[in-house]
């Protein structure tokens, strides 16, 4: 009986929890090209449950989104909702979305988490700032006022509300 090399075994696709939590382990040291290529063996398993081939797609994109991937980032995150939606791919998919100026797209992400979740206050800024980008200010002044009101201290939120309130009254 042939056997394979430990070396081999050990960088082979584990669709276990254990290969699972190493990229995550390796997605916080920021070892990207690891969770990639962790994520991608792991994706080649008939095996997987939804629900773990979502949460795959989902590292796989958060690390192309940490190195400036945006545009495989948003297939990632697109594979990883079709598997089971989340909050937090949606999001992530605005996210990406909105670094490649496609803002229309951006919004339509963050308002389905602000259908789900209206007190989402990541989502109603990221909303606010696509409008913002779309040219419509006024509707973007009630999403940072919302994204406020959901989050009291959210100084990235009150700022950019304040910086709207004065284009708004020089308008």
């Amino acid at each position: 009986m042939r056997t394979r090399p430990v070396s081999e075994s050990s960088d082979t696709a584990r669709t276990d929890g254990n290969g699972f939590r190493q990229a995550v382990d390796d997605l916080a040291k920021r070892r990207y090209p690891r969770v990639l290529s962790l994520t991608r063996k792991m994706l080649r398993s008939r095996r997987l449950s939804h629900t773990r081939r979502a949460s795959l797609y989902y590292l796989r994109a958060d690390a192309l989104m940490e190195m400036d991937r945006s545009k495989e980032a948003i297939h990632a995150y697109s594979k990883g909702i079709k598997y089971r939606f989340e909050l937090d791919g949606m999001l992530g998919r605005g996210h990406a979305r909105y670094y490649l100026k496609q803002y229309g797209a951006a919004l339509f992400d963050y308002r389905a988490v602000i259908k789900i979740n209206p007190a989402h206050a990541i989502a109603l800024k990221g909303a606010g700032n696509a409008l913002i980008r779309l040219k419509r200010f006024r509707e973007a002044l009630q999403m940072m006022q919302r994204a406020l009101a959901a989050k009291p201290d959210y100084a990235a939120a009150k700022e950019t509300l304040e910086q709207l309130r004065v284009y708004l009254k020089a308008d």
